[in-house]
């Protein structure tokens, strides 16, 4: 049973995350909120004290709660995540904050393939992401972004 249980809780969760992460976008906060029991943006900010440098990057940003916050401590920080549904919901969230002395810049795109400039980051930071973090493109692009000595963080618990 466990051969036939594996796939198919795999292709659930596959598209169970589609879903939240696409066309109903609009329920993550409910959800996330549902599941931790109202602690998922305590966990989510968990990983500030670890971010070193200027320069950020959050992959898989969203609604962008982490972006806001670390974009609060005054570093500039850029959020990539391939959901145009999170980057409009992420969108809304920054604009209600326009006088906060930060600009956020948000880019749609995906990790495997980041579209930024080679050593131009110090930080790069993933809170529970999907299996896209551990895709060799992945570890492969967040090399050649980062700053020698540059931090790569991801939050997986």
């Amino acid at each position: 049973m466990n051969s036939v249980f594996n796939p198919l809780m795999k292709w659930f969760l596959t598209r169970f995350y589609d879903l939240l992460y696409h066309s109903m976008a609009w329920i993550y906060d409910i959800v996330s909120a549902s599941v931790s029991l109202g602690h998922w943006n305590d966990w989510v900010r968990v990983v500030l004290p670890e971010i070193k440098g200027l320069r950020v990057l959050e992959l898989g940003f969203g609604p962008g709660h982490l972006l806001l916050a670390i974009g609060n401590t005054g570093v500039r920080v850029v959020g990539l995540d391939e959901s145009m549904q999170m980057c409009r919901i992420a969108n809304r969230r920054l604009h209600k904050k326009r006088n906060s002395p930060y600009q956020n810049i948000i880019v749609r795109g995906r990790a495997e393939s980041l579209p930024f400039l080679e050593e131009g980051l110090d930080c790069i930071v993933a809170t529970f992401p999907s299996d896209y973090i551990l895709d060799l493109r992945t570890v492969t692009e967040c090399f050649r972004v980062l700053k020698p000595g540059g931090r790569w963080l991801f939050w997986l618990e």
